[in-house]
């Protein structure tokens, strides 16, 4: 499973705990506003119920820091290199030659999920003004992308009724820069 699935499953399973556990806490005020249940009773159950909320979120919130951690090992273990990554088009950087934007953007998509052409695209982008890409898939960039979904993610266990939280439950959160393997 991708890790941002991963992510999203987390925060899908809890929201939807927490707004099963927020039906039962309104099911018990009313209960409690129709004199239906005492005091004493309605407060231990209510406290109860308060504390299966944070419980849950508190698992939820544990469960996105591990995975943001073993996101974190993947990447930078995926981001080994070797000679065999070594693409012929490489070749072309090394003409020193102009190329388009257009002719860039497509080496750089061709060798997006490659370390080594990645570091190599963009080390000529660094030397030739006005050549970049939309997404140079840097370790550094990967992570940092996956850390702001995975802040956006405890962002929407910290506030369910949030567009984030619709957003996530949705499925329609991704993060900003990461590969489909991720």
């Amino acid at each position: 499973m991708k890790y941002t699935e991963k992510v999203m499953n987390i925060v899908k399973g809890a929201l939807s705990k927490m707004e099963q556990i927020t039906g039962q806490i309104e099911d018990l005020d009313r209960r409690y506003k129709a004199e239906e249940i005492a005091g004493v009773d309605y407060q231990a159950q209510k406290a109860e119920l308060e504390t299966q909320l944070e419980v849950n979120r508190r698992d939820a919130a544990q469960k996105l820091q591990e995975t943001g951690k073993a996101y974190h090992e993947a990447v930078e273990q995926g981001a080994d290199i070797d000679s065999t990554m070594l693409h012929d088009d490489a070749k072309l950087l090394q003409l020193d030659m102009k190329m388009t934007a257009h002719q860039f953007e497509a080496l750089v998509e061709k060798h997006k999920d490659n370390p080594l052409m990645a570091q190599l695209l963009q080390a000529y982008s660094d030397k030739h003004e006005g050549l970049y890409a939309g997404f140079l898939p840097t370790v550094e960039a990967k992570i940092n992308s996956f850390d702001n979904y995975v802040g956006a993610a405890l962002n929407a266990l910290r506030t369910p009724d949030s567009l984030q939280s619709a957003f996530f439950q949705d499925g329609r959160y991704t993060p900003q820069c990461c590969t489909e393997s991720e």
